[in-house]
Order: C-alpha cells, then structure tokens, then sequence
C-alpha cells in the first residue's frame, strides 16, 4: 500500500523523495542527489531534517521493502510446504517459533532421548 497520499509534500519534496528511494541512489553523494532532483544543497539539507518528509520518506522505504520480500517469502513457505527443512526452519525463527534448545537425558540402559524446544523462551505450550 502506498501511503505517499498521507503526506503533503511540495513539489521538490516529492522529488527528491523519488530520487532517495531509488536504489541506485543510495551511493551517490549529496550533491549527485541534490542535481538529480533540482534542488540545491541547502534544501536538501532542510528536507532531510523536516519530520512530515522523513516519515514520508520512510514509509516509501517500507513500502519498498514489502514489495521486494513478499515474494522472497512465499518461495520460502511453498518450499516449506514441499519438506525443505531449511525453509521451515527460517519461516519459523522469522515468525519467532523456533528456538532451538536442545535437552538430552538417558542413561547406559535407556536409550538418549532429545527434545528440541520450538516455541519462544517463556512458552509453556
């Protein structure tokens, strides 16, 4: 979801917003960004420090984000699905379900026994 809508950025705010959310910008100096969006330096220096547009700002990044791990995600789950333990394993500790915690007891005449705990530390389930 978008939520640009939510912000009442200026024209050059919104610019520079579209250029900063651009991966191809996160290695390019001040002054690259600042020609790219056709503002001066002092401005950019004004924007990045004005809260509406860093909240912008960082919605768009997530928004971003989101777009770009939903799909890394559900390859993961439709592998889970399939037997990939790996898989499982990190859906799991992404979810925070799995802690492994392994507890061993036995003795000569009783088989070892393991137990691997895959709840969150504190759940008695």
């Amino acid at each position: 979801m978008n939520n640009m809508g939510l912000y009442d950025l200026q024209r050059k705010q919104a610019k520079l917003l579209e250029v900063l959310i651009n991966p191809e910008s996160y290695k390019k100096t001040a002054v690259e960004i600042c020609k790219e969006a056709g503002i001066a330096r002092p401005t950019y220096y004004k924007y990045i420090k004005d809260e509406n547009f860093i909240k912008a700002l960082n919605d768009a990044r997530v928004d971003i984000l989101k777009t770009a791990v939903l799909p890394i995600v559900n390859r993961m789950v439709k592998s889970a699905k399939q037997g990939n333990f790996q898989s499982a394993k990190m859906i799991l500790e992404m979810a925070g379900a799995y802690n492994p915690k392994l507890v061993h007891e036995g003795n000569e005449e009783n088989p070892i026994k393991f137990y691997v705990n895959l709840l969150p530390e504190g759940t008695n389930d």
